[in-house]
């Protein structure tokens, strides 16, 4: 099943959740978050990082265009890197099951040095290899990765242009950018619907999207609103799978840091997710 450029279908979810593929990283991302509890006290937005109503798309997505690449490069060394990467299972996964030759995580975040030391020491685990630092100023060559992902990271951000050159300038020739970021669709919530065309807008500058659909996010959401992934549509049948406990709170807080008022009161957000190559 390949998973296209967008905003995804419900329909197309529902499928995937239930596909041999799903079930493997279901299954890795299990067993190294039984391995590794100890980092469950590290999570402060969701205790189980793969179960979530949108990484259950967004992890899948990732690792269904990573396969392709090395489908595609199979004589070629695989340097990948993992951008606001955090600590979970799946750069693990990427080294294990795809045969990357090294993943880099880079954060921002200086106490996951000793998360990383600790997993890899339990895990008598060479990689991946942790980078602290920030996103517009990565400390790597130029050219220096066949591969960037981003999961989730910058809508969190103010100066996402910057970041975007950074991973164009880290990238190799013909190299692949995957990129994923909430968008907002109860008024106040991460980035706006306009703000998420803005940011696609000025990647058009440096990267051409594999197979993105035609429209602005905007219209896209307007005419398909039934059809996509939302995480109302999802909570009314499986709300362990969103991240507040609290959503009407959460909403609240959005909306007084936006200062606006919402177009509905109750939280709502769906994702984007996309495949890039360079130019």
């Amino acid at each position: 099943m390949k998973l296209h450029s967008g905003i995804p279908d419900i329909r197309i979810y529902e499928d995937l959740v239930k596909s041999d593929s799903f079930l493997e990283i279901e299954k890795y991302a299990d067993a190294f978050l039984k391995k590794f509890d100890f980092l469950k006290d590290h999570y402060s937005w969701v205790k189980d990082p793969f179960h979530q109503w949108s990484r259950q798309w967004e992890y899948p997505f990732i690792y269904n265009r990573i396969n392709g690449y090395l489908a595609n490069n199979k004589s070629k060394m695989s340097r990948v890197l993992d951008a606001g990467a955090g600590i979970t299972f799946f750069p693990y996964l990427l080294s294990e099951l795809n045969a990357v030759d090294q993943v880099v995580c880079q954060d921002i975040d200086q106490q996951l040095s000793g998360l990383y030391r600790r997993v890899n020491t339990e895990y008598q685990y060479t990689g991946p290899v942790l980078s602290v630092g920030e996103l517009q100023r990565l400390q790597f060559r130029s050219n220096s990765f066949d591969i960037v992902y981003s999961i989730s990271v910058l809508e969190h951000t103010d100066n996402y242009l910057e970041i975007v050159k950074e991973f164009h300038r880290v990238l190799k020739k013909n190299g692949m950018l995957i990129l994923t970021f909430d968008i907002g669709i109860d008024g106040v919530s991460d980035i706006s619907p306009e703000g998420a065309q803005d940011l696609l807008d000025s990647m058009n500058q440096y990267f051409q999207c594999e197979d993105q659909s035609a429209g602005t996010i905007s219209s896209i959401i307007d005419k398909t609103r039934n059809n996509i992934v939302t995480s109302c549509k999802l909570g009314k049948t499986q709300s362990k799978l969103l991240p507040w406990k609290y959503p009407f709170i959460s909403l609240i807080k959005s909306a007084l840091k936006a200062t606006a008022i919402p177009v509905r009161f109750s939280k709502n957000l769906t994702f984007y997710c996309g495949a890039f190559k360079k130019i």
